[in-house]
């Protein structure tokens, strides 16, 4: 956390649509929706995120495998 921002990491399978499939799980889990809302309360919204966005995307610029 950098001041009031969070970011998220996520690994996820190629068939994984961020536009549908967050909206999805948090309705299967409402314990997550709970926690989405809290951690709203703390953090400011990137000036980089568009109108309508919470979270603002990153550039993956580097990636180390073992």
């Amino acid at each position: 956390m950098v001041g009031r921002r969070l970011f998220m990491l996520m690994s996820t399978t190629d068939t994984f649509n961020p536009d549908t499939d967050f909206e999805k799980y948090l309705s299967l889990h409402p314990k997550n929706k709970e926690w989405e809302d809290l951690m709203a309360s703390f953090q400011e919204k990137a000036p980089e995120a568009k109108p309508h966005e919470h979270w603002a995307d990153m550039e993956l610029i580097f990636q180390m495998n073992s």
